[in-house]
């Protein structure tokens, strides 16, 4: 959310999903400030390239079984209810 408009949209639908008890995603997180930013708009969980480019299951079993599995590389301290996954 690069513009107050947008920030105030996030915002809103975040604001509106928790009081609906619902959770929210943020897609497309690519920089650490846009984390920082859907966090403060009370985003649930997050998912895009910060964490991992788009891999296949079959990739994701492999790495799970080979244990070869990375954590991403930027790993804040949660804040509130913002679970990454």
């Amino acid at each position: 959310a690069h513009r107050d408009d947008c920030r105030a949209i996030v915002k809103a639908v975040c604001s509106l999903a928790a009081s609906l008890g619902m959770t929210t995603t943020a897609e497309g997180v690519e920089t650490p400030t846009q984390l920082e930013q859907v966090r403060a708009a009370g985003c649930t969980y997050v998912q895009g390239y910060l964490y991992s480019r788009p891999v296949t299951l079959n990739e994701v079993l492999h790495q799970l079984a080979s244990s070869q599995a990375q954590t991403p590389p930027y790993r804040p301290q949660p804040a509130g209810r913002l679970r990454y996954g």
